[in-house]
């Protein structure tokens, strides 16, 4: 997709030529006449060589850039593909579905002021989400490689995509997932590891009690013995 980017007055703009003849859907007026949450705010601006779309981009860095400073764990990645799936959810309260949404690494932002992910719509652009498979492909060589999580979670993801056009919200789901049956698989290595005997328990925690011999009973009871002949022999001197 062709764009530029543009310093005005303190603001950064991501600006696109637009199709002029496509200007009275509905959807621009939506885009460009409400807030919408994860939407990145649209202006259209018309002069005499066309129309342009200008997007809002000040404070943000793009997906790419941001991928190339820092690799994706399961919690970054969550919630890149969580806030695709609310930004998806809230186009449909204004008659509007993900299909707008594009899905290009240099055309997703994230704010650095808010830390949320943040997406431009199109509204004439309804490849429906073939580039959803592109997306996820490079996605996937930029998560950390010793986050197990991450790695099942994006590749799950990746099958999904790449069997067909799946909505965000399913798409979000196996993520989850992945953390879920990871979770579980570690439980129950927990619960299959050998619990240890009670006795071998205990005996951390408690000294056995020591158990003379035969040998010391005998001399301890002729020793008290003893110490009575004697005590009887006094009382009887005295």
């Amino acid at each position: 997709m062709i764009y530029s980017i543009k310093k005005e007055l303190g603001s950064t703009y991501l600006i696109i030529d637009a199709d002029k003849e496509n200007l009275d859907d509905y959807r621009y007026k939506m885009l460009s006449g409400n807030t919408i949450g994860g939407i990145i705010p649209l202006t259209v601006r018309t002069i005499n060589t066309g129309s342009q779309l200008y997007y809002d981009v000040s404070d943000k860095i793009n997906l790419i850039k941001y991928l190339s400073i820092k690799n994706l764990d399961y919690k970054g990645l969550a919630e890149l593909i969580g806030a695709l799936m609310e930004a998806s959810e809230n186009l449909v309260s204004y008659l509007m579905d993900e299909n707008c949404m594009v899905l290009d690494t240099d055309l997703i932002f994230k704010d650095v002021k808010t830390g949320k992910w943040e997406f431009i719509c199109i509204p004439n652009d309804d490849s429906e989400n073939d580039k959803l498979t592109g997306l996820m492909s490079e996605i996937i060589s930029y998560v950390k490689t010793d986050d197990e999580a991450a790695v099942k979670a994006a590749f799950d993801a990746f099958e999904l995509v790449s069997a067909g056009n799946p909505r965000f919200k399913t798409l979000y789901e196996t993520v989850v997932k992945a953390k879920e049956s990871e979770t579980e698989e570690n439980i129950e290595m927990i619960v299959k590891e050998e619990p240890m005997e009670k006795e071998d328990f205990l005996s951390e925690y408690i000294s056995p009690r020591y158990k003379p011999s035969f040998k010391e009973w005998l001399c301890a009871g002729l020793a008290g013995a003893g110490t009575l002949s004697l005590g009887v022999w006094l009382y009887l001197t005295l």
